[in-house]
């Protein structure tokens, strides 16, 4: 009479893989056991995602440009009033002007 026994079977070799983006994933090209090559393709990121992420990036540079640029007209008004406030104080213009 034939007897179950358990018993675990080690992988010959095993390999860390990693992606150079972060990202959902959208579909598993391979299962738990497969034989993969090198450059096969596992996995793919879901799209949405990335381009969500590439918006947010976009967004962000933009808002920092308008900052730069609001922040550069706020200087040059500044420096116009002081100028303005120094022709006063030598009496070059009149208050009111």
């Amino acid at each position: 009479m034939a007897r179950s026994v358990g018993c675990l079977i080690e992988p010959d070799r095993v390999a860390d893989v990693g992606s150079q983006v972060v990202g959902l994933v959208e579909r598993l090209h391979v299962e738990r056991g497969d034989n993969v090559k090198a450059g096969q393709s596992l996995i793919t990121l879901r799209g949405d995602v990335e381009r969500a992420n590439m918006g947010v990036a976009d967004t962000r540079s933009r808002v920092d440009a308008e900052i730069l640029a609001a922040q550069a007209s706020l200087d040059l008004a500044q420096q116009k009033v002081r100028r303005a406030e120094s022709l006063v104080a030598q009496k070059f213009v009149s208050q009111q002007a």
